[in-house]
């Protein structure tokens, strides 16, 4: 399950929503699949390694997935399990922060999906959904916006048509379109996904990022009680689909803490903004680029708390965790992430 809504002024690595893709796209394609010995066992080891995605153990299902490609890869050119092995390693890989590794697995995602079955299929534009939102979260928002929009462009072309798969593409570019301040936009797909995804229990993570996505939009439009409203919605689905410390809490209670600090409720907004950091710190790790963004957001909330002294030292290491990723990762200079100033 994977996300891509961001925090409301953090920039970091993205929640939950095409991962739901791959896993029902999967699901599918699999059940009209002659069985063989050697396609048994890629099943066992990626249905393994979707269980620890799930779950939010990251670090568990990455080498379940690099041996899932490592047997897709024996199935030759023509097996589009190559495809998914390669997205779905491309996947844990941008949530664990590793943007350039991703990137790299995204493309020979989409290089061995044209192979096996052109572009107008699911693998492909799952890859290409997937590259969008890592362009988008990495800073390149028109490459980004170009490749979502040809996603939704080729899903809107399947025949039979594929309403699951074009509600995911618009909400994908619901996401990026509203990065790029068009939040109208962003608002009218946001809804026209959520009323498909809302019918399919099992696309939870998607409607989560949905919500996400229409709550910033809002939000910045000015409607704070409607964005609380939308995240306090994405929180109880997450808790009561993933439990209390999975992952993809660490940016609903982000952009929930600024929603509190706005409406002037900064108690609230600090028990929401430490309550993600310590879910960053434990399943993400203190290296990892949501868990620096948080810093800065928990730091804006002490400056406005009088609290200069431990904002400024939260804000030297948050800058150190971005620039060591960004450096890693080939992506230039640290993006402004203050948070909580910004009125």
């Amino acid at each position: 399950m994977k996300t891509w809504r961001r925090p409301l002024f953090v920039f970091g690595e993205r929640s939950g929503s095409v991962r739901v893709h791959a896993l029902l796209t999967m699901a599918v394609v699999l059940a009209g699949m002659p069985a063989s010995a050697q396609s048994d066992e890629w099943w066992r080891v990626m249905r393994t390694g979707l269980e620890a995605d799930n779950a939010g153990d990251y670090a568990k299902c990455l080498p379940l997935y690099r041996e899932a490609v490592e047997i897709a890869e024996k199935l030759g050119p023509m097996n589009e399990r190559r495809a998914y092995s390669w997205n779905a390693l491309g996947e844990i890989q941008d949530l664990m922060g590793d943007y350039a590794a991703a990137e790299s697995a995204y493309r020979r995602a989409l290089k061995a999906a044209e192979q096996s079955r052109g572009k107008l299929s699911p693998p492909y534009t799952l890859a290409l959904e997937n590259l969008a939102t890592l362009y988008a979260e990495t800073g390149q928002q028109s490459r980004a916006e170009r490749l979502a929009r040809e996603a939704l462009a080729l899903v809107s072309e399947f025949s039979p048509p594929d309403e699951l798969g074009l509600a995911m593409a618009r909400g994908g570019l619901a996401m990026i379109v509203d990065r790029g301040g068009r939040h109208e936009e962003a608002i009218r797909l946001s809804a026209a996904a959520l009323a498909v995804l809302e019918r399919y229990p099992t696309a939870w993570g998607q409607v989560v990022a949905t919500l996400d996505t229409m709550g910033t939009a809002f939000f910045v439009r000015g409607d704070t009680s409607e964005a609380e409203r939308l995240f306090q919605r994405a929180l109880a689905i997450t808790e009561e689909r993933a439990g209390a410390e999975h992952p993809l809490l660490t940016r609903v209670l982000c952009n929930l803490g600024v929603v509190a600090a706005r409406m002037g409720r900064r108690e609230e907004a600090g028990e929401r903004l430490r309550r993600a950091i310590a879910i960053a710190a434990q399943r993400l790790g203190t290296t990892h680029p949501m868990y620096g963004s948080l810093l800065a957001t928990y730091a804006a909330l002490l400056r406005q708390t009088g609290e200069k002294a431990r904002a400024k030292v939260m804000e030297a290491q948050s800058s150190q965790i971005l620039r060591e990723n960004r450096a890693r990762n080939g992506l230039g200079s640290v993006i402004d992430v203050s948070a909580l100033r910004r009125k």
